[in-house]
C-alpha cells in the first residue's frame, strides 16, 4: 500500500525536490519501526487497532527545536493506520498519498 501510495507522488517528485527515503538506520526492507536507531524525524506508520476516526498523520515535519507535545509511546512523527479493513481497500493508497502529505512541510 505505502508503494502506491507513494506513486501518487511521482509527478510531484519528477518536478521538485521533494524526496520520500527509509531512515538511514533501515539496513533491510521490510524496514519496520520497530528497527532501532531511527531518526526522531522519521515519519513512522504504525497500525492501530483503536476505534475512531481514519488515519491521520501528525502535523507536519517539526524539527527537534519545536515541541510537538508528544504523546506517550508514540513517535515524535506518526502516522497511525487503523486495522480495519476499511482502510485497507483500493482507495487505501489514495489516503495513504494523502496523510503523508499532511507530514511534508
Amino acid at each position: 500500500m505505502f508503494a502506491l501510495a507513494l506513486a501518487k507522488w511521482a509527478p510531484a517528485i519528477r518536478v521538485s525536490s521533494l524526496r520520500f527515503a527509509p531512515d538511514s538506520a533501515c539496513v533491510q526492507e521490510p524496514c519496520l519501526c520497530s528497527e532501532p536507531g531511527l531518526g526522531e524525524e522519521t515519519l513512522q506508520i504504525i497500525l492501530s487497532d483503536e476505534d475512531g476516526g481514519g488515519p491521520s498523520s501528525s502535523l507536519g515535519y517539526r524539527p527537534p527545536t519545536v515541541d510537538v507535545g508528544y504523546e506517550p509511546g508514540l513517535p515524535r512523527h506518526y502516522l497511525p493506520w487503523p486495522t480495519e479493513q476499511k482502510y485497507h481497500g483500493l482507495d487505501a493508497p489514495l489516503s495513504m498519498a494523502h496523510e503523508l502529505g499532511a507530514y511534508i512541510k
